[in-house]
Parts: C-alpha cells; sequence; structure tokens
C-alpha cells in the first residue's frame, strides 16, 4: 500500500504488521469480558465493519498507548467502551471551538511521557501474578491521572461537568488485570520494551 501525497509520515503511514498484530491480540483479550454488544452505528450496511463496536474501540485505544499517540474519537459513542480502559475522564457541557480542541492534541501528545515510570512496575506486577500489586498500581496510576488531567485540560474546561465525554486517560491495565492468568501469559511473551509499551497511558479528545 503506498501512502497519499505528504501522508508518507507517521501518525499516517500504515502500521507496522507487528504493531497490528500486538494491538489485535490485545483487543481480543480486553474484549474478552464484553457482553459481545457493539454500540452499533446507525444506518450501517449488512456485513460492513461496525466502527464502533467494542473490539474496534478497544483496538484503536490499544494502538494509541502501543504507540504513544493521543487517541482522537469522532463521535461520542465509544465512550462506553472506552470506560473499561479508563484511568480518569472529564465531561463537558457542549463541543469545545475546532481550534481549541486541535492546541490541545498536542498538549493530549506531550501528557502521556509523565506516566511512563509507571509501566514498568505495573508489568513487574501482573506477571508475577501479584494481586496487591496490581491494585496498588492502579490506584497510583488513577491518582497521577486525576492529579494530571484538570491543570493540564483547564482551557478545554474549567471542571468536569455536563453529559458531553471530552477527556479520557486510556489505561489498559484495569482490562490486562481483568484477563487473569492468559493476558498475564500473552505480555510475558513480547518483548520486554513492548509490554512495557502497552501499559503506559493515552489520552482520548472527542471532537
Amino acid at each position: 500500500m503506498r501512502p497519499i501525497g505528504r501522508l508518507a509520515h507517521p501518525p499516517f503511514r500504515v502500521p507496522a504488521p507487528e504493531d497490528v498484530s500486538i494491538a489485535a491480540t490485545a483487543a481480543r483479550l480486553l474484549s474478552a469480558g464484553s457482553n459481545g454488544r457493539g454500540t452499533g452505528v446507525v444506518g450501517s450496511r449488512r456485513g460492513a465493519p461496525d466502527a464502533g463496536s467494542p473490539g474496534r474501540t478497544l483496538e484503536a485505544a490499544v494502538f494509541a498507548v502501543l504507540l504513544d499517540a493521543p487517541l482522537v474519537v469522532a463521535t461520542v459513542e465509544p465512550f462506553r467502551d472506552l470506560v473499561r480502559v479508563s484511568a480518569w475522564s472529564m465531561n463537558a457541557p457542549g463541543r469545545p471551538p475546532d481550534g481549541v480542541l486541535a492546541r490541545h492534541l498536542g498538549i493530549a501528545e506531550r501528557a502521556t511521557d509523565g506516566f511512563r515510570p509507571l509501566a514498568a512496575s505495573a508489568l513487574d506486577a501482573l506477571l508475577a501474578g501479584d494481586g496487591p500489586a496490581v491494585a496498588a498500581s492502579l490506584r497510583a496510576r488513577r491518582r497521577a491521572a486525576k492529579a494530571d488531567g484538570p491543570p493540564r485540560f483547564k482551557l478545554l474546561a474549567a471542571k468536569s461537568a455536563g453529559l458531553r465525554p471530552l477527556v479520557l486517560y486510556v489505561d489498559l491495565l484495569p482490562a490486562l488485570a481483568a484477563g487473569g492468568e492468559k493476558a498475564s501469559a500473552w505480555l510475558g511473551t513480547l518483548e520486554r520494551g513492548q509490554a512495557e509499551a502497552l501499559l503506559g497511558i493515552s489520552i482520548a479528545l472527542f471532537i
């Protein structure tokens, strides 16, 4: 496949096959506990891919975390599936202006750096099957996201209010922990750097 015109660079380049495989496997593991019902797309053709299905939503979330990039969500419907992989989220009464949202994409990308030190301990806890350590890691990550989010996105919304999803900190640890030994065993087959990348935190912006 040839990239089109000026899109021959990240994040528009076709993902590496290895990343595609990791994201697909992780999404299947994360989806294992779901009820199997997609959020659906009104008017979708029979047999056409459902962009709102939990599996596709989770695969996009995995890609964002794996590639250390923001997740841009074009509708609010996927929020219900992303809640399963959320460390913190913010609502707003309405949609902010385009310019404000665009400026915060860069802010969201830079925010992920601060969460990298939390990945190693989370991975060690999962691989060891240490329930109390996993629980402690989950608490630490939620506290970090809750402390980081409000000041970082205060220009989008002064505080979480209203019903429209606006920002969500994507954290795969809760769903991977719920996956038990199967998820831990799969993480153990990956290179250390790949597994730690999956335990970073990305940020979803609902535009």
